[in-house]
């Protein structure tokens, strides 16, 4: 599928390849094909458009989610097979592993690294209010 702005995108690939060649250690980008590029751009579209963490509208033309989406982009070339590992045992209910010295704790709700949600912070739905719980004794008994 090719990458169309406003449909399955908010950045090129032309505007990707300009933002990753000033990236540092961007190895995994210049090796890749143009076709895997476009996979990775479209994916992470889908992850950040299908997030219910973020409300970024399709014509979205900011810098900051150009940039965001390409760092995505890059974070799933570089990472998506242990991603799908991981996310394979979550499935399972794997909740925590341990092998030798190497161990992992899963966190719900962590697909999207932390430094991509920094960078979109201003588009996150739910940024404020806290929820908490009042608990009241109505047997007449003072505590």
């Amino acid at each position: 599928m090719a990458i169309t702005v406003g449909k399955n995108s908010w950045v090129t690939l032309t505007e990707a390849n300009l933002y990753m060649d000033d990236r540092f250690n961007n190895s995994v980008w210049e090796a890749a094909f143009d076709s895997d590029k476009s996979k990775s751009i479209i994916t992470a579209f889908k992850w950040l458009y299908n997030s219910q963490k973020f409300n970024i509208p399709l014509t979205e033309t900011s810098q900051i989610v150009k940039d965001a989406q390409t760092e995505l982009a890059n974070y799933i070339l570089v990472n998506f097979e242990e991603f799908e590992k991981r996310r394979a045992l979550q499935a399972q209910g794997v909740e925590s592993f341990k092998v030798l010295k190497w161990q992992e704790k899963f966190i719900k709700s962590a697909d999207i690294p932390e430094f991509i949600n920094d960078m979109l912070i201003d588009y996150i739905q739910n940024k404020g209010g806290v929820f908490f719980t009042v608990s009241r004794n109505l047997s007449g008994n003072r505590t």
